[in-house]
């Protein structure tokens, strides 16, 4: 059965529009698909949108109740790429997360937000949306990453990457600049979070970050993290991994269970080759494209102790016009 959402929303400005880079999540009621508004015809940009779809409804190959939320704000400026949990097991809201750094600098927020209510969508209702700025750790935006041959590779923003809820945590991680002590420049890394929020009533009551962190390496850039727990406390992240004399490859690195920090980058899989030059033009801005995004993901068959992750890497020369490829791990946690 496949399924459409109309996102061309007449009623706000410039549309029609599109709805950029969905993202998605899920709890025990509903689908969760988040978009970044953008005018078809004109500059405008909207911000965030949220789209609400009854889970069983898609199960059953049903009619499909859903709800749409709009004109979202957040801490004074317009909300954007507002990322969904993805939830193991029944959850008493749906959280999301979204950075903020409206000026493209640094900042130290986060955005929080809760849904209640979910079971509504089912009914043909709507459900509570709340939210809540915390502070974090400063993350701001990263540069570009070099590669062999002096390309510069895209490392796009430090917008929120995939979300995690397990045994009442939030987990995420995004790309940040960090300057690392005894580098000669600037460089791309991950910073992560893992945050516990709380409701008061059917409204998010506050959060706090429990612990949080940098993940990076002298004279290499880290780019599009994502991050995922395991129920006894083991933590993954994968990412890519670039630098001068490094072909862009696919690493990963652990977080044991009672630690509180991450352990060395390990290689998954080498990059031998460079971006195709199809991926760099001018209407790029010179730099290389990156296709923004990694993965990883609790498998539910073997009571969680094993997770699977995916992120860019080259694995070779590939077509003629693009090389991107993906690998694919799987980690005992």
């Amino acid at each position: 059965m496949v399924y459409k959402i109309d996102t061309t929303d007449n009623r706000d400005p410039g549309c029609p529009c599109f709805g950029d880079q969905p993202l998605f999540g899920l709890d025990q009621f509903n689908f969760y698909v988040s978009t970044n508004e953008f005018s078809i015809l004109g500059p405008q940009f909207n911000g965030a949108q949220i789209y609400v779809l009854d889970k069983a409804a898609l199960v059953h190959n049903t009619k499909v109740n859903y709800v749409h939320f709009g004109n979202l704000n957040i801490g004074g400026t317009i909300a954007a790429s507002v990322q969904p949990a993805i939830n193991h097991g029944d959850v008493n809201a749906e959280y999301f997360l979204n950075s903020l750094d409206p000026n493209g600098t640094f900042d130290n927020r986060l955005g929080v937000w809760a849904m209640t209510g979910r079971d509504r969508v089912g009914k043909g209702g709507v459900p509570n949306l709340s939210s809540v700025v915390i502070t974090s750790e400063t993350y701001g935006l990263p540069p570009s990453a070099q590669s062999p041959h002096n390309e510069l590779i895209n490392t796009d923003d430090d917008r929120m990457q995939q979300v995690q809820f397990i045994n009442g945590q939030l987990w995420s991680s995004l790309t940040t600049a960090i300057t690392i002590p005894g580098d000669t420049q600037i460089r791309s890394a991950a910073a992560w979070f893992e945050i516990s929020p709380h409701l008061k009533g059917n409204v998010i009551g506050g959060a706090n970050v429990t612990n949080q962190g940098y993940v990076d390496m002298l004279g290499t850039y880290l780019m599009y993290p994502v991050i995922q727990a395991s129920p006894d406390g083991t933590v993954v992240m994968t990412m890519s991994l670039s630098a001068a004399q490094v072909y862009p490859s696919a690493v990963y690195t652990v977080m044991p269970s009672g630690k509180t920090g991450f352990g060395a980058v390990q290689v998954a899989a080498a990059g031998v080759y460079r971006v195709r030059e199809y991926a760099c033009l001018p209407k790029f801005g010179g730099l290389c494209r990156w296709g923004d995004y990694s993965a990883a993901v609790i498998d539910p068959s073997n009571n969680g102790k094993t997770i699977w992750m995916a992120t860019e890497y080259i694995p070779g020369p590939g077509y003629t016009h693009t090389n991107w490829g993906t690998r694919v791990m799987e980690i005992q946690a």
